[in-house]
């Protein structure tokens, strides 16, 4: 910064070679390394000296660049090979890839740019990675071939945009809109590398271009805010969703989630990114060299998609030289999947040399170390190239397998088919396969199943190939009376093939089976449809083609078999004692063409014919007796219908029936199902009614004569009424019952019906009818089944009220009339005598009219212990003897006549004291209807109880001395006292003496004495005592409630001693003037 001396330079302790003055006070040092130098950043040393002789050192760049010195050859620390055969990756045939990966110890690979020609190139990410950030950070290298509007570097559409706009650097944000930096020739050249940063945080943003901030601006935001575009490079959605294209070279592109200081900004432009840097979320350096992925080295997975570029000239060297790799003789393209890995492929063609692939890796490092030729891989892994065919074979026989087999034919029965196929002794074939292919008739071939591998056992042998029918049946065309052949194409180990030439024999397909056309059985009885035992069953059927003879077994036994000529069959059996009755069965089997088709058997008759086998006589398996009597199902009166339901154990010919000798009504549901009826008459006799019932079954024979149930049911028939009958006692129930009345109280109504001794009245029923007045009967509450308790005997009907009181017309002072309906077991019925008691509805309740109280004290208002007190009351009706209570005690009840009652009591020590309560409990007329009772008067009397003795408070005593607690003869003492309660007599004494009373009202009373000579001295004592209004007398009482007193001095004071002198000097008993 000042003129000054060429300086000093030193690289590791070393002179330099040379140092040279530039001119404009610049200099250059040059220094060889010579190999004895340590590796690792070379340390230099600069001694700088000005015109007047003052130094300085420096040891380190100003700009943050370094040298690394590196001496050390590479070495790959991984290679391995594989081919994309499909069947086995370590072999390879004809048009197959072999990929060759391989990993160095040291990056070796030359330093790759982006090229983009701002047509329509750019790079996508597809993942919107700038969205919610409060800080950022975005670098890289740019070298533009042009520049114009709105030209797209890197960013996300409307969130954070950079790129030129025109002749400005330009930044655009959601949230804070437009920040630019203006540029020439001279401060921003084209064809030129720039090192661009943007940093963005929640307070600024600021522009860096070569490690120089450019331009700032400075805000309050939370963040940048968020959207659903994805991060893109070089245009395709940077200020608009598309287009915006640049044009140039760019490379060592990096995102981070902070924001980057000068000083970070200045180290990153000379230096490498690891990938690992704290605040990195997306780093492209674009050292792929190829392909069209430009892979995120920050490991976060944001891989960029080369989108419409050129990719023979979008990767372009910036600097080095990367690997070169030849395969099979061939040199190969070289890929970096990463910075430290690289991957090349070859694919084989028919002028590569058969066996193991070989090849060789030639590298570099980035000092221009060369490594070893490598030739080998790491893993052991190897490639066979092979591309010779199988040996030309003809498939052997084809065979169907399972069921019939027959051969040269398929039938309805195989389930498989085997397929022998040479395989040569050739050791390419292990681990082959064959693949099995057919056709029918003049159809194409096709696959047959899944192709099978060679195992080693199968090389030098015939191979069985083995498949099932239903592969076989899924052939396209596959038809009857086509013809099945068989072809196979044999692979060896990388997929080399050979088709073999058809096999040496075919199949016919024959699946059709043969049919029965007709069938039909019959006996040689007289109704071929059933037989017996030594009839003969004849079975009889014919099928459309040639069988071989059936087999047939009749009830079990074997049939004798004809064979009647044109396809028509017969087979005969007879029966036997020992077979099983019903439907004869029968199995026509084993009808197989002659071809092997069988047809399945069968087991009943194309006519639906059959034969029944009967050897035993018919029985009724059920015989159920009932009526339609709506009481009893097993009892009938006259026009009643009876029934017998029965059912055969097997279809009947003939049936008859009688009831009595009478002829049934019979009604048939089937052969074996039946309805017997007959509706009863007045000519009918009573009692149980006898039946028959004669049967025949279809094969003639006679059943036994059925003449009783199976289930012990029975029918009797019964036309005679119950006999005439009077309805007993009628009485209300419930509450207050009172005979002959019905009152507000009653719950419910008895009624006694006479049963007579009959039988026929044991579950019979009785109906009871009542009438209110003159109105007419009608039904009272529901009927009643009669018990065999009650049979001769009486029934109790019980009606609720609400049914009596629910009767039509029911009035107060009306009559209640009963009578009864008496029905027998099948419904006959008599009207009975109506009951000679009635009931005289009475629901009204008895009133209070008056209630009186007093006590036989001269005041009738007061009582104490033995005072009589008497509550005296009247009501407007009759009433049943009531009860009261006097002071919670039972009082003495006395009739007075006319409606008129009194209770007493005498009152006890322990009764409570005040107004003595009394209750009047519930009244009762004499019909029994009740109204509540009283606990209080009508005239508003009343009698307070009074058992406790009078009482004074307060009691003061004083005398008119001037001190009122002394008195002295002549003084007049005054008790003052006061009555708890109304006092009616009070007496006083004070020393023993009688003392005027005076009332001063409101119970306050004075008793006075004056004093005498002859009192006693000391502490002037009194008594008091008061009578209440009940008589009562108090305690005595001799003392205050506040502790006054008064004390009584009659007694003259003396003097002890009376003395007299002077106050002078010279004798006390004198006195001069002035003593």
């Amino acid at each position: 910064d000042e003129d000054g001396e060429v300086p000093d330079v030193t690289f590791h302790g070393n002179d330099a070679e040379s140092e040279t003055d530039l001119g404009g006070e610049e200099f250059q040092a040059i220094y060889t390394l010579s190999g004895i130098e340590p590796e690792g950043d070379v340390e230099f040393s600069i001694l700088v000296t000005d015109y007047v002789g003052n130094q300085n050192t420096y040891t380190g760049t100003t700009d943050g660049s370094t040298v690394v010195y590196d001496k050390t050859p590479p070495e790959l620390n991984s290679v391995t090979i594989v081919s994309d055969n499909i069947y086995d990756t370590t072999w390879a045939k004809v048009n197959d890839t072999i990929s060759i990966t391989f990993t160095p110890n040291e990056e070796i690979s030359a330093d790759f740019v982006l090229s983009f020609d701002g047509v329509d190139d750019y790079v996508g990410t597809g993942t919107s990675l700038l969205n919610n950030l409060s800080e950022f950070s975005m670098a890289g290298w740019i070298n533009p071939s042009s520049y114009g509007n709105r030209e797209g570097f890197f960013g996300q559409n409307d969130l954070i945009e950079f790129g030129f706009n025109g002749s400005s650097i330009s930044l655009w944000t959601l949230r804070t809109g437009w920040l630019n930096w203006g540029f020439n020739d001279m401060t921003f050249p084209l064809n030129t590398y720039h090192y661009i940063v943007i940093v963005g945080t929640t307070s600024s943003m600021k522009l860096y271009v070569d490690g120089e901030l450019k331009t700032e601006q400075s805000f309050s935001i939370s963040d940048y805010g968020s959207n659903g575009y994805p991060f893109n490079i070089a245009g395709g959605g940077i200020f608009d969703p598309s287009g915006n294209w640049y044009h140039g070279l760019m490379d060592e592109v990096s995102v981070w989630n902070t924001a980057l200081s000068q000083s970070e900004v200045q180290l990153l432009m000379n230096s490498n990114l690891t990938g690992n840097e704290s605040g990195l979320i997306g780093y492209w350096n674009f050292n792929e060299g190829s392909g069209n992925v430009a892979y995120d080295q920050s490991n976060n997975n944001h891989d960029g998609i080369l989108n419409n570029m050129d990719l023979t000239s979008a990767w372009f060297y910036r600097r080095g030289s990367g690997p070169s790799i030849s395969i099979m003789n061939d040199d190969a393209i070289i890929s970096i999947i990463n910075t430290d890995q690289f991957y090349s492929e070859h694919v084989t063609t028919s002028t590569d040399p058969e066996g193991e692939v070989e090849f060789e890796i030639t590298f570099t490092d980035l000092a221009g170390n060369q490594g070893e030729l490598v030739n080998s891989t790491t893993n052991g892994s190897r490639v066979i190239f092979d591309m010779t065919e199988p040996t030309d074979f003809t498939v052997g026989s084809v065979l169907s397998t399972g069921g019939n087999v027959v051969e040269n034919a398929w039938n309805s029965t195989n389930t498989g088919l085997d397929v022998t196929v040479p395989v040569e002794s050739d050791t390419t074939l292990k681990n082959g396969w064959i693949q099995v292919w057919t056709k029918v008739g003049n159809n194409a071939f096709e696959k047959l199943g899944d192709s099978t591998t060679i195992a080693n056992s199968d090389v030098g042998t015939d191979k069985v190939i083995s498949f099932t029918s239903e592969q076989v049946e899924a052939i396209t065309g596959f038809a009857e009376e086509d013809t099945l052949t068989v072809k196979a194409i044999m692979s060896d180990r990388p997929g080399n093939e050979t088709e073999g030439s058809e096999s040496i024999n075919q199949l016919v397909i024959d699946q059709v089976l043969p049919n029965v056309v007709n069938s039909h059985i019959e006996s040689d009885n007289a109704d071929s449809t059933k037989a017996k035992v030594d009839d003969n069953v004849t079975i009889t059927f014919q099928v459309d083609e040639l069988i071989q003879s059936p087999t047939m077994t009749i009830s079990g036994g074997s049939g004798t078999v004809t064979d009647l000529g044109s396809f028509n069959w017969s087979g005969t059996y007879t029966m036997q004692e020992t077979d099983d009755e019903g439907v004869v069965s029968f199995t026509v089997d084993e009808i197989i063409d002659v071809r092997g088709n069988p047809a399945d058997g069968f087991t009943s008759t194309s006519d639906e014919s059959q034969v029944v086998y009967d050897r035993t006589k018919p029985e009724l398996n059920s015989v159920q007796l009932a009526t339609n009597n709506s009481w009893n199902q097993y009892w009938a009166k006259e026009n009643d219908y009876g029934r017998i339901y029965t059912n055969s154990s097997e279809d009947l010919l003939t049936l008859a029936c009688t009831f009595n000798g009478n002829v049934t009504t019979d009604h048939w549901y089937s052969a074996h199902e039946f309805d017997l009826g007959y509706t009863f008459s007045s000519t009918d006799t009573d009692g149980l009614v006898v039946y028959e019932i004669a049967f025949v079954d279809s094969a003639g024979n006679l059943g036994d004569t059925v003449r009783a149930s199976t289930n012990n049911t029975f029918i009797v028939f019964d036309k005679t009424p119950p006999a005439n009958f009077t309805v007993g006692d009628v009485s209300a129930t419930g509450g207050n019952a009172v005979a002959t009345f019905w009152n507000s109280t009653n719950t419910g109504l008895d009624v006694i019906v006479p049963i007579e001794n009959d039988s026929t009245l044991d579950s019979g029923r009785v109906q009871i009818w009542a009438k209110v007045g003159a109105n007419d009967f009608e039904m009272l509450g529901d009927s009643s089944f009669i018990l065999s308790s009650e049979v001769g005997s009486t029934k109790t009907m019980s009606i609720p009220g609400d049914s009596v009181r629910a009767i039509t017309g029911f009035t107060e002072n009306d009559t209640i009339t009963v009578k009864a309906f008496m029905f027998d077991i099948p419904g006959n019925e008599t009207d009975g005598t109506e009951s000679t008691t009635t009931l005289l509805i009475d629901e009204t309740p008895p009133s209070l009219i008056s209630a009186s109280y007093e006590s036989n004290f001269s005041d009738s208002s007061l009582a104490t212990v033995g005072h009589v007190v008497t509550l005296t009351f009247e009501t407007d009706v009759e009433i049943q003897t009531p009860s009261a209570t006097i002071s919670t005690q039972n009082a003495i009840i006395s009739d007075l006549g006319s409606n008129r009652w009194s209770a007493s009591y005498e009152m006890q020590e322990g009764d409570t004291e005040g107004v003595i309560p009394f209750q009047i409990d519930t009244l009762t007329d004499s019909r029994g209807n009740p109204t509540e009772g009283s606990s209080t008067t009508t005239d508003g009397t009343e009698v307070t109880f009074d058992n406790t003795q009078p009482t004074i408070n307060p009691v003061t005593i004083l005398s008119n001395n001037p001190d009122t607690e002394w008195a002295k003869v002549g003084d007049t003492v005054t008790v003052t006292f006061t009555g708890e309660e109304t006092l009616t007599s009070q007496t006083a004494t004070i020393v023993t003496q009688s003392a005027t009373i005076a009332d001063l009202g409101g119970q306050v009373y004075t008793a006075k004495y004056k004093m005498t000579e002859s009192d006693p001295e000391g502490e002037v004592t009194f008594e008091i005592i008061v009578t209440d209004q009940v008589e009562l007398e108090s305690d005595p009482v001799t003392g205050t409630t506040d502790e006054s007193l008064v004390i009584f001095d009659r007694t003259a004071p003396t003097l002890d001693l009376v003395h007299i002198e002077s106050n002078n000097e010279n004798n006390t008993l004198i006195a001069i003037g002035g003593n």
